[in-house]
């Protein structure tokens, strides 16, 4: 690995690190985590029509499925 690239991993990792970090003291305190929470959901997920579209902000793909508008549905973490 050349430095340049060494360099830009490192950062990467310190970035994760410290939004790993920062997520962690957000769970200490419960009323701003459900909030947090509530809004980071209605970014990535979304259901209309029968679709529902979900993007996983840690890798940025988007996942879809169909399904019937009266179907119950749930998504895991």
């Amino acid at each position: 690995m050349r430095g340049g690239e060494a360099e830009t991993q490192s950062k990467q990792q310190s970035e994760f690190q410290r939004q790993t970090q920062a997520d962690a003291d957000l769970m200490l305190d419960i009323g701003r985590a459900g909030t947090e929470l509530e809004r980071r959901l209605s970014e990535a997920v979304r259901a209309q029509d029968g679709i529902v579209i979900i993007r996983d902000p840690v890798i940025g793909k988007f996942m879809s499925q169909v399904v019937s508008p009266n179907t119950p549905w749930v998504s895991s973490c």
